[in-house]
């Protein structure tokens, strides 16, 4: 999140690939910023994660899901 914040974006997004959103309907979405609907994840990764260059995503700060493990321990340990 600190990152994001002192750079101002995120750069090489995983959305699709990490987290995505589901929706009542059962098909998912990329995220909150851009409403598309896939039927599958593997459809969602095809037509939309491989071409993704978004770096503005607030979504992924949010989850801390595009950090490494080892990167999500050594900002705990930087914190105590």
């Amino acid at each position: 999140m600190i990152d994001y914040f002192e750079n101002g974006s995120i750069p090489r997004c995983r959305i699709g690939e990490r987290f995505f959103n589901v929706n009542p309907d059962e098909s998912l979405s990329p995220c909150g910023l851009i409403i598309k609907n896939y039927k599958t994840q593997k459809e969602l990764r095809e037509e939309f994660s491989r071409k993704n260059n978004c770096i503005y995503c607030y979504t992924s700060i949010r989850a801390n899901s595009e950090k490494p493990a080892w990167y999500l321990l050594k900002d705990n340990i930087n914190i105590i």
